[in-house]
Parts: C-alpha cells; structure tokens; sequence
C-alpha cells in the first residue's frame, strides 16, 4: 500500500532545499560577478600560504590545488617525525632520571 506525502512532508523538504540553497550562496556567491570575485580572492589568498614553486608558469587553479595537496602531505610528514623525534627524546630522558635516581 502506497502513503501519500503530507503537506508537511512537502513543507519540510522545501525548507531542506532552501537551506541547502542558501549554504550553497553564502559558500560560492550567488552565480554573480561578485561570488567570482570572492573565489578568486580565496584562490590567491591559498596561493600566498605556499611557498613559491620551483618553475614559475602559470598558476593554473588545478595545479595550485595539486601544490597545496601535496605540501599538506609534507607539513603532516613533519608533525610525524616531530611527534616521534619527541617520543624518542622522552624516553631517553625518562631512562636518564631512573638511573640518576
């Protein structure tokens, strides 16, 4: 047996759409030449937080996202190796203050 859709039920998918919809606006602009402008201040504002690459060319927004993919792998690289350098470094001092003591 089918159940026909309620009035709310309509009602409430509306409100989900439009909430999705204003997400959507204040997130990428509202489809104007203004939301074009905040994308590509956003891109040149990502573009400053690396370092410079090594050929200079043009910055073409995929290979921009592929250098920041990449030196996101580097930074997370190095928290790593701090974490253990640390750890190794904890350890070594632990062992010295037992055998002071």
């Amino acid at each position: 047996m089918r159940t026909l859709k309620t009035q709310t039920t309509r009602g409430r998918r509306r409100a989900n759409v439009s909430s999705r919809t204003r997400v959507l606006h204040t997130c990428c602009g509202n489809g104007s030449s203004d939301g074009g402008k905040t994308v590509m201040e956003k891109l040149l504002a990502l573009k400053s937080l690396l370092p410079p690459p090594v050929n200079v060319g043009g910055g073409e927004t995929e290979e921009l996202f592929q250098e920041t993919a990449e030196y996101i792998v580097k930074l997370r690289t190095q928290v790593v190796v701090l974490k253990k350098l640390i750890e190794i470094y904890d350890n070594s001092s632990d062992q010295k203050k037992d055998v002071v003591l």
